[in-house]
């Protein structure tokens, strides 16, 4: 999948399948995982871009490049979900929004929009509650495969945020 922008985040992100919701979402792998990301977040995809790595800010952020005029943070995905420590060299940036706040997520494929079957995509088990629920929503399957819906609204803690405006604002 080349360069594009995502079109249809309309309010029919979501349709009902035998009476069950079934949400539209961008599938993106990274390492050996496939993460779902809620359509209404996705904004475009781009192929990676020069990044400018900032000091005081997690791992798992590359830095900021300029997509559209603008600086925008980029996370490396693998990092953030925890796959192998490793940043890696990322084919795909898909950029998402955020409220006001826009975010370029680092991933090795994008497969395209799927409505996810919610009988197959549901909470956190127990046992995984506090491991990685703060971007995981949730776990299921997917043409076979493991699957994790990303919370796109967690992906960067607001102290990142800060960081990255005090970044943007250093001479």
């Amino acid at each position: 999948m080349g360069e594009s922008e995502i079109t249809d985040r309309s309010a029919d992100d979501a349709a009902v399948v035998d009476g069950v919701v079934a949400p539209l979402a961008l599938i993106v792998v990274v390492g050996i995982r496939r993460c779902a990301i809620p359509v209404r977040f996705a904004a475009e995809i781009l192929r990676p871009l020069p990044v400018q790595p900032l000091g005081g800010v997690p791992g798992y952020v590359r830095g900021l490049s300029v997509i559209r005029g603008s600086p925008v943070p980029v996370v490396d995905l693998n990092l953030l979900i925890g796959d192998d420590g490793n940043e890696h060299a990322a084919e795909r940036l898909a950029v998402i929004d955020v409220g006001e706040r826009r975010v370029a997520l680092a991933v090795d494929a994008v497969l395209g929009l799927q409505r996810l079957d919610a009988h197959l995509v549901g909470r956190l088990p127990p046992l995984l509650h506090g491991v990685g629920s703060d971007v995981v929503e949730a776990i299921g399957v997917a043409d076979a495969r493991l699957l994790m819906v990303l919370r796109a609204a967690c992906l960067v803690p607001d102290e990142v945020w800060s960081a990255l405006t005090a970044g943007r604002e250093a001479p």
